[in-house]
C-alpha cells in the first residue's frame, strides 16, 4: 500500500481530533477524504506529512515507515509534497525560482535547478509565466505554480488542503480536471482534503466520509453515494430523503405504495431525487420549492403527516404550491 495508517490518534485539550483512524491507500491513487469543518481531515494531512506529531500510531508511505513507535522521520525527508490552501509561494521569487527552490535547498546548482524547474512548469502549463512573481498570476496559476513545485520535491505523495476552496466556482470547475490530469501524468498518490462532495465524488478513486476523527465510509464515489453505510453518510453525500417504511425481503412499503428496495433491511429508506417522479396514482404530496438548475427543476414535496421533505429533480417546471403524486422507483435500505 503506498498509505498505510494503523490506530492513528491525536488529541488537542481532551478533544479527539483523530481516534483511532486505520485505512490503507493503494498506490497511484487519487483518495479524497471529505467532510465538515471540525471533523479532523487536516489534521489527518498534517500527520501524514509530519508537520503534527500523532499520540500514538503508525504511518507508512510507499512501504517505508515515517512514524512509529521507534521513528518519526521529519518532514522533509518522507518524500512527500503538500498544496496548501494558501498554495505558500514564496512572494518575492519568480514563478521559476518557486519552483526551483526545493532543488537548491538540496544543494544542486542553480543552473541545473532552473532546468529542472522548467521541465516541470512546461508539464503545468506555465512555462510563459516563468519570470513573473505570484502576485501577478490568477488563482489558476498560483495553483499549478505549488503543484510544479510539489513535482519539484520529488514527492511520491501529493498532499492537498482544499487547494479549491479559494478559487471562485467557474475556475474550480476547470482546475477539478487539471488537476486529476496532474495526479495521473505525475506517477503519484495524491491525498485531497475537502469539504466538498461533490469535488471529491469528481476527483476521487477511493474515497472517505470523516466524523469526529473516524471513517464513517470508505469506498469509491459510486459505492458510497449509492450505498451509503449509515445515515449520515446517506444524508452527508448527495441530497435524497429517509422514510420509515415496513420492509420486507427486497421490498419496501410506504402509504401503501410498494417499490424495491436494496441494502441492509432495518426500517429506515433512503430515495435519492433521481428515484422519485410525478405520477397520476402516486402519494399526493404539495411542492413546497422549486428552484431551476439549469436543465432540470431541483424542487422538495412535503407529504401531510410527514416531517421531512421527499427531494426530486424534475425535467419540467414546477411552481411551488403545485399539489402532484410521487411515486418512488426504488431505494437503499439504512443500516442502524
Amino acid at each position: 500500500m503506498s498509505i498505510h495508517v494503523a490506530e492513528l490518534k491525536k488529541t488537542f485539550s481532551n478533544h479527539k481530533a483523530i481516534d483511532g483512524l486505520t485505512f490503507d491507500v493503494p498506490e497511484h491513487a487519487f483518495f479524497c477524504v471529505v467532510g465538515a469543518s471540525g471533523c479532523g481531515k487536516s489534521t489527518l494531512l498534517r500527520l501524514i506529512a509530519g508537520l503534527d506529531t500523532p499520540d500514538a500510531g503508525k504511518i507508512d508511505l510507499s512501504g517505508r515507515k515515517v512514524f512509529g513507535a521507534d521513528v518519526n522521520v521529519p518532514p522533509e525527508d518522507r518524500r512527500v509534497g503538500v498544496v496548501f490552501q494558501s498554495y505558500a509561494l514564496w512572494p518575492h521569487l519568480t514563478v521559476a525560482k518557486n519552483v526551483a527552490f526545493p532543488y537548491e535547498a538540496k544543494g544542486i546548482s542553480a543552473n541545473r535547478a532552473a532546468e529542472r524547474a522548467a521541465h516541470h512548469l512546461e508539464r503545468v502549463a506555465l512555462t510563459p509565466y516563468a519570470d513573473r512573481r505570484p502576485e501577478a498570476l490568477s488563482g489558476g496559476q498560483r495553483q499549478r505554480v505549488a503543484l510544479a513545485r510539489c513535482l519539484a520535491s520529488d514527492a511520491r505523495t501529493v498532499l492537498m488542503d482544499e487547494p479549491l476552496a479559494n478559487l471562485d466556482p467557474h475556475l474550480r470547475g476547470a482546475m477539478e480536471g487539471e488537476l486529476r490530469a496532474f495526479h495521473d501524468r505525475s506517477d503519484v498518490t495524491t491525498l485531497y482534503i475537502t469539504h466538498d462532495q461533490r469535488e471529491a465524488m469528481a476527483l476521487a478513486d477511493l474515497m472517505a466520509v470523516m466524523d469526529q476523527g473516524r471513517f464513517l465510509q470508505l469506498g469509491t464515489p459510486q459505492e458510497i453515494y449509492d450505498r451509503p453505510a449509515t445515515e449520515r453518510v446517506a444524508r452527508f453525500i448527495g441530497r435524497g430523503t429517509v422514510l420509515d417504511a415496513d420492509i420486507r425481503g427486497n421490498e419496501a412499503c410506504f402509504q401503501g405504495q410498494v417499490f424495491p428496495v436494496s441494502g441492509p433491511a432495518a426500517g429506515k429508506v433512503f430515495i435519492r431525487p433521481e428515484r422519485v417522479s410525478i405520477a397520476d396514482d402516486g402519494i399526493k404530496a404539495r411542492i413546497s420549492t422549486a428552484q431551476y438548475r439549469g436543465g432540470f427543476w431541483e424542487a422538495e414535496a412535503r407529504i401531510d403527516g410527514l416531517t421531512e421533505s421527499i427531494l426530486l429533480n424534475l425535467n419540467d417546471p414546477i411552481r411551488t404550491g403545485d399539489t402532484v403524486g410521487l411515486r418512488f422507483a426504488g431505494g437503499w435500505g439504512l443500516a442502524d
